[in-house]
């Protein structure tokens, strides 16, 4: 039991949930398309590719976390409430520069009026 309590098996533990739920729910569901297109003879990328290779190398980062943390001789690290306070700010950041992305998009279309809404500008380069 203690080799589970070990930082790298935990965070390989949820890098793993993360990319199944990416894998398995998220990009099946949000995004339409085939992994590669076939038209006419030719193939080509298609939409859903990056974000399969994504879910896929962090499946393997996460598998090699846990299995380095696993057979790595027990130490005295462990998982302390120091290493799930940097998760948390971690987490936190990241959802506030998302929240962030989120909302400047439509904020600089409203200021600047380069469109009637921010949909009709979204595909556009700057």
């Amino acid at each position: 039991m203690k080799r589970f309590a070990k930082p790298d098996v935990v965070f390989g533990l949820l890098v793993l949930a993360l990319a199944l739920v990416l894998l398995v729910l998220w990009i099946p569901n949000d995004i339409k398309g085939d992994r590669v297109n076939i038209v006419r003879g030719r193939a080509s990328i298609g939409d859903p590719m990056a974000p399969t290779l994504v879910g896929f190398f962090l499946l393997l980062s996460g598998a090699m976390l846990v299995l380095t943390g696993l057979f790595r001789p027990i130490g005295k690290e462990r998982f302390s409430l120091g290493n799930a306070l940097f998760l948390l700010g971690l987490c936190a950041f990241v959802g506030l520069v998302l929240m962030l992305m989120m909302v400047t998009g439509p904020v600089v279309v409203a200021i600047f009026g380069a469109a009637e809404e921010y949909r009709f500008v979204r595909a556009t380069l700057p």
